[in-house]
């Protein structure tokens, strides 16, 4: 299995601000007008995430379709609008793909298990669809004082979870 530092450089990733690296692998020549603007119809990019690193929480104007390739397996955690978490593990021994509404908060990390330990460079890589494509000006990154505010329950993984 390829380091994380080798998959950096073979697929030109670079740090993505809600943590991890990414490249934008394809956008649809097609675009379409939104409430935010025009938009390519779909995205695509490679994310990876390396252990000890998490995806901070955040939320997306459109859905996001989350598909794992490789390295150990990815914890992905939503809080839907009534404030109800839920974590879904994305690997080969799991789900292999998993959608995130529009508009929903969440974030990822690499589950390190006992039996992972011995993997010399552990990380995850997934590859993700945004339709419409997916565009800064529709991306918020999640501040902790504001997300346990309205989800007070939650607040352990949230401050856990999010950059500052």
């Amino acid at each position: 299995m390829k380091s994380a530092k080798q998959l950096i450089s073979d697929l030109s990733l670079e740090a993505h601000p809600e943590g991890g690296f990414y490249t934008r692998i394809y956008e649809s020549s097609n675009t379409i007008n939104t409430t935010n603007g025009s938009r390519h119809s779909a995205t695509v990019i490679h994310y990876l995430l390396e252990e000890g690193d998490f995806s901070s929480w955040h939320r997306i104007a459109y859905d996001e379709i989350w598909f794992f390739h490789s390295g150990v397996p990815l914890t992905v955690h939503q809080i839907n609008a009534s404030g109800k978490l839920t974590s879904t593990v994305l690997s080969h021994d799991h789900d292999i793909s998993l959608t995130v509404k529009g508009r929903t908060w969440f974030c990822s990390e690499p589950l390190i298990t006992p039996d992972k330990q011995s993997i010399e460079h552990p990380y995850s890589l997934v590859s993700c669809v945004v339709t419409p494509g997916f565009d800064f000006a529709d991306f918020e990154m999640g501040n902790a004082e504001e997300l346990v505010n309205l989800y007070l329950q939650h607040r352990d993984i949230i401050c856990r979870l999010c950059r500052e």
